[in-house]
């Protein structure tokens, strides 16, 4: 007779204690190219902290461009995707180098997002000295002309690199 409450007992105990347990949240998104709904398979796509400073997790995307991110603690945070041939992405872009935002997951909330990532292109070519001589390791900068806050038009550095053995770039 006592073996019956004791099981009724424990049956109660493990019950209630599931249900305190708290719901986990998670972000599931796709990532597609920038204006359309194709996907975009094999990205990475990193959760960061809300100022966007802190890897927390990293994922690929699948052959439909679905990612997930589980067992999250509500929060805020900012998410960014890297293909290749792609412009990095963030979530809440409203056009390419622009500002992302931030995403607010509740508790046991499962928030959906879609990133539309640029495809990228690049600037390629062949230095040469007077005589046609290739320019070894020189340093390459390529610039982008962009508004200050004063709303002058100025350059600003996009991306460096160096030319090889045959005086060749590719950025």
């Amino acid at each position: 007779m006592k073996m019956p409450r004791v099981a009724l007992l424990l049956a109660f105990i493990g019950s209630t204690s599931l249900a305190q347990l708290p719901a986990s949240s998670s972000i599931q998104g796709v990532l597609v190219r920038w204006g359309t709904t194709e996907p975009v398979e094999q990205a990475t796509v990193e959760l960061r902290n809300s100022a966007g400073t802190a890897s927390l997790a990293v994922t690929a995307t699948r052959v439909d461009g679905r990612f997930e991110f589980s067992n999250l603690r509500p929060g805020s945070y900012r998410i960014v995707a890297m293909a290749p041939s792609f412009a990095t992405a963030e979530y809440g872009q409203l056009r390419q180098n622009g500002a992302g935002r931030t995403i607010q997951v509740s508790q046991g909330e499962r928030a959906a997002v879609q990133i539309g990532i640029v495809p990228g292109g690049n600037i390629s070519g062949r230095i040469t000295d007077e005589t046609g001589q290739p320019m070894v390791y020189s340093r390459v900068r390529i610039f982008r002309l962009a508004y200050s806050p004063e709303g002058d038009l100025s350059p600003t550095v996009a991306q460096e690199t160096l030319t090889n053995d045959r005086g060749e770039y590719r950025a």
